[in-house]
């Protein structure tokens, strides 16, 4: 999985202290695997990978709790929907 474009929340799995934005395709990995992704969905200002294995990573802006994580926090790396 390669992402680019805006990362002021961390939408493109980079720290957006570091990069707000992503100008080249950059690999995105968790902690876990490296992401093999069955299907992604971009929102605004997250993301959210459903792997081949059939679970569930989101990333980016936790505003209202989106992220599904049960938090409103910000999240650059790919974490796992439990």
């Amino acid at each position: 999985l390669f992402m680019w474009g805006n990362n002021g929340y961390g939408q493109c799995a980079v720290d957006p202290a570091a990069h707000k934005k992503v100008l080249q395709p950059t690999a995105v990995t968790s902690n876990d695997e490296t992401l093999v992704p069955s299907r992604v969905e971009c929102g605004y200002e997250h993301t959210l990978v459903l792997t081949r294995s059939g679970k569930v990573l989101s990333f980016g802006k936790g505003e209202h709790g989106r992220l599904g994580h049960g938090d409103t926090n910000k999240q650059h790396v790919p974490k796992l929907i439990e």
